[in-house]
């Protein structure tokens, strides 16, 4: 852990008794929320959570993205969408989170 993630660890951790369990912007289960949301109705996300949407639009490692076979391109295959994956998301959230909610 570098001293960026550790210092956006330590701030979300000295204001996170603000928040009931679960429902601070950085906790894990909003992390997974915004996973599912971002994914399939990222229209719906307004304020600060549309503008971390941008950023992680912005980091393409988030995302994964399917690579169809030439026989599936061949037969009219179409790629399902780009979608985050939730693991990945995780790892990066404090950082994300910190950049739009705590400073």
């Amino acid at each position: 852990m570098n001293l960026r993630e550790w210092l956006d660890r330590a701030v979300a951790s000295l204001i996170a008794d603000d928040y009931p369990d679960g429902a601070a912007p950085w906790s894990a289960q909003s992390a997974d929320l915004f996973a599912q949301v971002a994914s399939c109705s990222p229209e719906v996300l307004h304020g600060r959570w549309a503008l971390l949407y941008e950023h992680v639009l912005l980091e393409r490692d988030l995302w994964h993205h399917s690579e169809p076979t030439q026989t599936e391109i061949e037969d009219g295959f179409l790629p399902e969408a780009p979608y985050i994956v939730p693991a990945r998301l995780r790892k990066a959230w404090p950082r994300l989170v910190s950049t739009v909610f705590v400073l």
